[in-house]
């Protein structure tokens, strides 16, 4: 272990991901302090653990003496501890002392990438676990020779637990956007009984997925549960005010001008009431604690603000710009 120790205080490769403050204080190995102690029976000269110079003196202790020696040993101040926190306060997490047995000992790092007041992206902490496997396993081959037992890599900070649950958050709310495309269509397609303005309002919606999404990420928030849900849930928002231009445009008699112009007059002010009542009735929501709130408030604005954009500007442009006529005979097959 304290061959680990130094490896991991010192070992330049490691400093892109543990913190390394010129060797001290960020790596919690508490051999450095029990060899200390027991070299030279006291911690008042902190010089002599920071500085290692206990490593030439005789510093191991007996098997059958261990119990005696922790006792008093867990009771002496930490030299690395701001609070004057005993031994067994400070290295609670990687002394496991029962009062008569040691039942485990380790080694607590702190990441240079992942910090305790976020979450990352899984991109991100997967390449941190990584890291972190590779020293545990490099651990694991001195623990095995020496001591017959394999090291167990724990994450204290639950880290890489969401990192398995981010990842499941993404393919939810791939999957929940394509589901959500799908049905849009097929509602779409009874709607106007035409492929090519089923297609085209999919299109509208698609780019207001991918702006709501990019707008997500220009706010700096992280895919959770909350943003999940957020996603999956785009299609069903987006897709009010183009269906309503798309219904009145296939409807009304005409060309294509005379019927944009027919779909603008007959929809356009409920389409535009709609829009401004819905982004008024989410103004509220941003003055809320709750984050699930205060975040559905701000997407809420965000896609009913970018549905009436593509819907009035985009999908029915688009329409005007193709110019492909309406047959009343063949309207299902959309020419």
């Amino acid at each position: 272990m304290v061959q680990t120790c130094d490896d991991l205080l010192t070992n330049k490769m490691y400093m892109p991901h543990i913190k390394q403050k010129n060797g001290l204080g960020t790596v919690k190995c508490f051999m450095e302090e029990f060899g200390a102690y027991s070299a030279t029976g006291s911690l008042d000269n902190c010089d002599i653990v920071r500085k290692g110079a206990w490593k030439k003196e005789n510093w191991t202790v007996p098997l059958d003496d261990l119990p005696s020696f922790m006792q008093k040993f867990l009771n002496e101040t930490s030299c690395f501890s701001d609070e004057g926190s005993t031994i067994l306060s400070y290295y609670k997490n990687e002394l496991g002392w029962d009062g008569n047995k040691l039942k485990y000992a380790g080694i607590s790092v702190e990441s240079n990438v992942l910090d305790p007041y976020s979450n990352s992206p899984e991109m991100v902490a997967r390449k941190e676990y990584d890291m972190m496997i590779k020293i545990s396993e490099g651990f694991d081959a001195t623990m095995e020779e020496r001591c017959g037992t394999k090291a167990i890599m724990t994450d204290l900070g639950g880290k890489f637990v969401f990192m398995n649950n981010q990842h499941i958050y993404v393919r939810s709310a791939v999957v929940s956007s394509v589901i959500g495309l799908g049905i849009a269509f097929v509602v779409l397609f009874i709607s106007t009984r035409l492929f090519h303005i089923a297609m085209l309002a999919t299109l509208s919606i698609s780019c207001v997925l991918v702006s709501v999404t990019g707008i997500m990420v220009m706010l700096g928030w992280k895919l959770g549960s909350i943003e999940a849900i957020l996603i999956s849930i785009v299609a069903g928002f987006s897709v009010d005010y183009v269906v309503h231009l798309a219904h009145s445009y296939e409807r009304v008699d005409g060309e294509t001008d005379t019927r944009i112009t027919k779909a603008f007059g007959e929809m356009g002010i409920s389409v535009m009431n709609g829009m401004v009542t819905s982004v008024g009735a989410s103004l509220p929501l941003f003055f809320c604690q709750l984050q699930f709130f205060k975040k559905f408030g701000t997407f809420l604005c965000v896609i009913i603000a970018f549905s009436w954009l593509f819907a009035n500007f985009a999908f029915m442009a688009i329409l005007a710009q193709l110019n492909i006529p309406i047959s009343k005979k063949k309207k299902m097959f959309g020419f």
